[in-house]
């Protein structure tokens, strides 16, 4: 049985079920070099399927777990509802008419319009249609149910509570939601009610730092260096559930309770709407029009502190929800919690739930933004409607969804460990690229650049040499896991480096530091990848600390490098010191 799983919007993805088990997954950003593509084609669905010696032929079910006017951008992918007798393939595709949407139809079988699977409780069957002629069967998968089968289903759990919130739905009901995860079934429960997600979005927009589901990260990063005003500290609740009073409950609400926060009226400038004005060039790219704070006031007090208040706002709701939901479950949900949606890709809003929740065990999915809806969607076709049971995997599994790469001889020379560790202990930036790409926005010891965490200046020079960002970006530490305790304040693993934690030892490696004296740690042993394992373990015998710090192998604005030559260019148009690409490296 080959199952094919797709993300329809932004975050664009391809995964693939062989014979009960996920087995690969990609973003399509990283195939076409557009971060948070809506795109996909043959060239992503080939490449997945090749990684298992599969062709288009051998799928028997496309399952859709994201469909919204993000995935119109092109014609290539079209999801009929079924209709024909005996729900036969493939079907007459004689064009038949158009509905009040001006949507074209195969004959009696009727286009499926965007956002159906935010209404579909939790799936519909339907024919999937590629190129116009290429008919598959398949499903479309509820969006929240989509991401709840993505953690539950890799989870370690054979029960557990899953929790699901991002920031889509402009109605409650449709920003998260609760299930009940038991081998291969998967229950819907109900929803969080809240738009506590839309809001974080909302925000980061409206503090001009860019679109929230592309810069929700940098709002958390700076969030450290400012202080919540009163009405975060006091007011939070006010902000768990859209009301009556001030509007009907949808995303407006949040601009109004967005402008109470930041104690300013929101403005929305009419020369923005002139491309060739001077104001409309300082918005980022696919900015909405309401705005609370200019961009030039993003990293003064006033940025600071309200993107504080924001934060401290989506902690509070968030852990509410979370207990919440413990207490609707707790008679059988096993002390286990399954969380994904992009608002699980806040470390600092996780470790309050790993802290401070009435939950034994965390299981949080890697690709808990748009992407990860295609394996969750795939995941759920195989175990809760086909009823396969459910499987296991190893942290690699779960991380590593790519495809690897041959060595090519005619790079370099032999990768030498003793060298590398060398380097980095010297505080020179390395390159490192390695084996399956990562499934995900983090990068977890297979496309980074890694440097040494004991420079005091490594965070700057990063931020403004390499990687082209704010200067006030923390980095991540990439820690030896035996060692983890020693250095951080966190008692379980973090192999997906989902926790913003405590610095026990900020002295000692100031770099990865963040200003609130906090950390996004990624811990990694031996089983999970060993020759990133082998590296650090060197770099300690040089420098005394068992950590690397760890950032993605990319510059802002850009995906994730994807294949060798990727890897290559960047290196070559970047000023750093080394590369390694699997068994063969470059030094300068």
């Amino acid at each position: 049985m080959v199952i094919l799983g797709l993300t329809l919007g932004h975050d664009a993805a391809v995964s693939i079920v062989v014979d009960g088990k996920l087995v690969s997954s990609i973003s399509c950003e990283r195939i076409y070099r557009e971060k948070k593509t809506s795109y996909i084609d043959w060239v992503a669905i080939d490449y997945i399927l090749s990684l298992s010696n599969l062709s288009f032929d051998d799928v028997d079910y496309i399952s859709i777990g994201g469909y919204d006017e993000w995935a119109m951008v092109n014609d290539f992918v079209k999801i009929y509802y079924i209709k024909t007798e005996n729900n036969e393939y493939p079907f007459n595709s004689e064009l038949h008419s158009e509905t009040e949407f001006g949507y074209d139809v195969f004959k009696d079988n009727w286009l499926v319009p965007p956002n159906t699977d935010r209404y579909t409780q939790p799936f519909i069957e339907v024919n999937v249609v590629l190129e116009g002629q290429y008919v598959k069967p398949g499903f479309l998968v509820n969006h929240h149910t989509a991401h709840a089968a993505s953690t539950f289903y890799t989870s370690p759990f054979d029960k557990s509570a899953v929790l699901t919130l991002d920031g889509s739905g402009e109605f409650p009901q449709k920003s998260g939601s609760y299930h009940y995860g038991e081998n291969d079934r998967l229950e819907l429960l109900g929803s969080p009610n809240t738009l506590i997600g839309v809001f974080y979005d909302k925000m980061t927009d409206a503090m001009s730092l860019g679109p929230g589901y592309i810069k929700a990260g940098t709002l958390m990063g700076l969030s450290s260096y400012g202080k919540p005003n009163n009405i975060a500290v006091n007011n939070w609740k006010e902000f768990i559930k859209p009301g009556d009073k001030i509007s009907s409950g949808d995303v407006e609400y949040y601009y109004i309770m967005g402008s109470k926060l930041a104690g300013r009226p929101p403005y929305s400038y009419r020369p923005w709407l002139d491309k060739d004005s001077e104001l409309f060039s300082k918005k980022p790219d696919g900015s909405s029009i309401f705005t609370l704070l200019e961009r030039e006031d993003i990293d003064k007090e006033v940025g600071m502190n309200l993107a504080s208040s924001v934060q401290h706002i989506f902690e509070k709701v968030v852990l509410n929800v979370v207990n919440e939901l413990y207490e609707l479950t707790k008679e059988y949900n096993g002390g286990n919690l399954c969380l994904a949606g992009g608002s699980f890709l806040n470390c600092n809003a996780n470790y309050k739930i790993l802290k401070e929740s009435k939950f034994d065990n965390i299981f949080i999915y890697p690709a808990s933004s748009d992407d990860g809806l295609s394996a969750g969607a795939a995941l759920y076709v195989n175990h809760h409607i086909i009823g396969v049971e459910k499987q296991k995997y190893t942290n690699s599994e779960i991380m590593y969804g790519g495809g690897g790469y041959e060595d090519d001889d005619k790079i370099g020379i032999e990768y030498d460990v003793d060298v590398i560790a060398k380097m980095i202990s010297e505080s020179k930036i390395i390159a490192w690229y390695q084996g399956s790409s990562e499934f995900g926005p983090r990068a977890l010891g297979n496309r980074s650049f890694i440097a040494n965490p004991a420079d005091p200046k490594m965070k700057d020079i990063l931020n403004s040499r390499v990687k082209f960002r704010e200067w006030f970006r923390p980095f991540a530490p990439s820690v030896l896991e035996e060692y983890s305790q020693e250095y951080f304040d966190i008692d379980v693993s973090s192999p997906f480096m989902l926790y913003t934690c405590p610095v026990k030892k900020p002295d000692i490696v100031p770099s990865i530091t963040h200003v609130d004296g906090t950390a996004r740690v990624q811990t990694v042993n031996q089983e999970d990848n060993p020759k990133y394992y082998e590296l650090i373990k060197q770099v300690q015998k040089y420098t005394g600390v068992p950590m690397v710090l760890n950032t993605s192998l990319n510059i802002n604005g850009q995906p994730i490098v994807e294949t060798p030559k990727e890897a290559l260019d960047l290196y070559r148009n970047s000023d750093i010191d080394g590369i390694v690409i699997n068994n063969r490296m470059i030094i300068r």
